[in-house]
């Protein structure tokens, strides 16, 4: 199962780089699952095989990397 957020950046390949090497955190940028200009600021974020205890660490990371890219 997953979530889709908006975030208040463009959500590209090049910003999940950086969130997968700066923030240790992951997700699938949404344009992919779009054919014209649709989720370019959106984000999919799976849940299903996580602890609530991950998901919290998860969100922390994601909330420093939009802080920092504010």
């Amino acid at each position: 199962m997953f979530v889709v957020v908006t975030l208040p950046m463009r959500a590209d390949d090049v910003l999940l780089t950086r969130s997968a090497e700066r923030f240790g955190v992951l997700w699938t940028p949404m344009y992919h699952f779009y054919a014209g200009e649709g989720g370019s600021h959106q984000i999919r974020l799976s849940f299903s095989a996580l602890t609530p205890e991950r998901i919290d660490v998860g969100i922390a990371r994601l909330a420093r990397l939009v802080a920092d890219r504010a």
